[in-house]
């Protein structure tokens, strides 16, 4: 056996190799993974030789995120395949480690990867994140007194537009790809869906989007004070979900009548639009989490490093009466020191401090993506029943409540 970076040779045989454990149907996507993503190099395909032949392989997909206004540098871990007559060998496993060991040296912080097979990926580290989801049933939307304007996008006349919006409405939002601007050029990334489907324009300016289709939402993006630009892209994907129910249920089924499509989703729950869908719906939005999403750290203390800034904005903000403390979060065998002196804040690497916690993968990512506070997960958290009334709102402070979303069309 013989684990090492793919070679440019080998390129083809890799994607039959992914065809064949995943599916035909996908090989134009796994073709441009390699040929059609810009930030692809051949070390980013981790494959296992065994008798001259590709019989596994994992890719690692640059793909930086944002933590706050931050942004730390995400492996995303895909393509994972193994060849049918060579599974339950152990073969998957070491190439997995292998890919750890690479993005330790390449310097990624972080990495997250999407299975149903939660098992074989926590013995290596990685642990389950929730993701939201919504859906309703579409009902016949109000007519809009509105000054915007909805349209199908237009790449020559918006995609500039719509970067901007992008950029704009996800520099602080937690888990959004920093989405570079090749990547929007990318066979891959256009693959994925990440151009959008409407746009919304005030005076000549398009100043929202909507990616997906009139039943699903992918991404609902504006600029600042255009939150009301939903209202034309909720109204029209109400409508279209409604006439393509209509026209389904006309047609004749030998099952008897068919279910009714629904309006879903991955928008935060706070999200205006949800907001508008739900009132027009006249009946509750339908709310679930799923943990196909797993997270693990590569590199903690400068990851800690990269969201430190984020963390003194937070510091400073929350007018706690000023002290000199430090917090010690112990992750995956490393330990990254939060060095409090007033309103300001470092991190470095050290395994001490006066407040101490290992909350173990899924509850680190929890506090550090904001999907719980310390003060919801204090029960779950080893230890930290011992934890002061004043550290515990330090903790609430420094890692609050936010909405992660990581867009479908990101996907590696």
């Amino acid at each position: 056996m013989e684990i090492r970076a793919l070679r440019e040779s080998e390129t083809a045989e890799c994607v039959d190799l992914i065809c064949l454990a995943f599916s035909e149907k996908s090989r134009r996507r796994f073709e441009n993974q390699f040929i059609g993503d810009s930030s692809f190099e051949l070390e980013q395909s981790r494959v296992c030789i065994v008798n001259g032949r590709i019989v596994s392989h994992v890719r690692v997909s640059d793909r930086p995120i944002h933590i706050g206004f931050a942004v730390v540098r995400m492996g995303g871990m895909g393509a994972v395949a193994t060849h049918p007559d060579y599974r339950e060998r152990g073969y998957s496993t070491a190439l997995l480690w292998d890919a750890v060991r690479y993005m330790e040296r390449e310097q990624y912080d972080v990495s997250m990867l999407f299975t149903g097979l939660k098992e074989h990926y926590g013995k290596i580290g990685w642990a389950c994140f929730p993701q939201h989801h919504f859906s309703l049933q579409p009902a016949e939307p109000p007519t809009l007194d509105t000054p915007y304007s909805l349209r199908d996008f237009d790449e020559a006349r918006d995609l500039d537009a719509v970067i901007h919006i992008y950029n704009r409405y996800n520099e602080e939002r937690t888990g959004a790809m920093a989405r570079p601007r090749g990547y929007w050029d990318d066979p891959h990334s256009r693959i994925m869906g990440v151009l959008p489907a409407w746009v919304v324009e005030l005076d000549g300016q398009v100043v929202a989007y909507q990616r997906g289709t009139a039943t699903h939402f992918g991404e609902v993006a504006y600029l600042p004070k255009h939150a009301g630009a939903v209202a034309p892209i909720c109204a029209r994907a109400m409508r279209e979900a409604r006439e393509l129910n209509a026209s389904e249920q006309a047609q004749p089924s030998p099952t008897g009548p068919k279910s009714e499509q629904h309006i879903g989703g991955h928008l935060p729950k706070s999200h205006p639009a949800l907001e508008l869908l739900a009132q027009w719906s006249r009946r509750p939005i339908h709310h679930e989490e799923s943990e196909s999403m797993m997270l693990r750290a590569i590199r903690l203390v400068p990851l800690m490093q990269k969201v430190a800034p984020v963390l003194e904005r937070r510091l400073s903000q929350a007018g706690l009466p000023p002290r000199r403390t430090t917090v010690c979060l112990l992750e995956m065998g490393q330990a990254a020191r939060i060095v409090i002196d007033g309103n300001h804040l470092h991190v470095e690497e050290g395994a001490t401090g006066d407040v101490v916690l290992e909350p173990g993968t899924r509850y680190f990512f929890k506090l550090l993506l904001g999907d719980s506070t310390f003060t919801q997960l204090r029960e779950l958290i080893p230890g930290a029943d011992a934890v002061s009334p004043q550290d515990a709102a330090l903790l609430d402070v420094l890692f609050p409540d936010q909405e992660a979303v990581y867009y479908g069309c990101d996907h590696f």
